[in-house]
């Protein structure tokens, strides 16, 4: 029927703000597994309360990693319906090692991490969940693999679909203040990485 904002969040600057400053982090134990690639990298998993259900997994934004308060959110929501959450972080991300990062088209990591998931009951369903760049990084891997691609199902959430748009975009007007907020937290992610 159409998206229906909250009365008194008008706007989708609201909208975005809102959440980020006033909507505390849900607490969820995430229990990491390190997953060695093929290249030898090594990508994190972080996986939320033990359940039955179907196997999700989460890719974050940009500048985001499995603390941030979308995915506890997501894990702790996905358990409370039996769900067992994965989050799967980007290369660069979380203090890892490694020669580069993660971007839209890095696809093959989220499908050689799922490959090595140690999933006891092979009849177990998989789905995934990815938010904004982790949108991006779910829907090029959904295109590149089409009918052979070992999902269930998949959800991409605010999604930039078209970058180079996105990018001119948040170098205007009031969204300089997001382009502020991901390049520090992308200044962070390199000085950690420097060290």
């Amino acid at each position: 029927d159409g998206f229906r904002p909250a009365p008194w969040l008008p706007g989708a600057h609201a909208q975005t703000i809102w959440p980020a400053l006033c909507r505390p982090t849900p607490h969820v134990t995430l229990t990491r597994h390190p997953v060695t690639l093929p290249d030898g990298a090594v990508i994190h998993t972080y996986w939320g309360p033990e359940r039955p259900g179907p196997l999700v997994l989460l890719l974050h934004g940009l500048g985001g990693d499995a603390g941030a308060p979308y995915c506890r959110g997501l894990v702790r929501a996905l358990a409370a319906a039996d769900f067992q959450a994965v989050v799967i972080e980007g290369r660069g991300t979380g203090g890892q090692p490694g020669r580069r990062f993660y971007h839209a088209g890095a696809w093959r990591d989220p499908a050689a991490v799922l490959a090595r998931l140690p999933v006891a009951d092979p009849r177990r369903t998989v789905h995934a969940v990815g938010i904004s760049i982790g949108g991006s990084i779910l829907l090029n891997w959904l295109a590149a693999t089409g009918e052979d691609c070992p999902l269930a199902s998949a959800v991409a959430v605010s999604t930039p679909f078209d970058l180079a748009a996105c990018a001119a975009n948040i170098d205007r007007g009031f969204a300089r203040v997001y382009q502020a907020y991901l390049l520090n937290g992308l200044r962070r992610l390199l000085r950690r990485r420097a060290r």
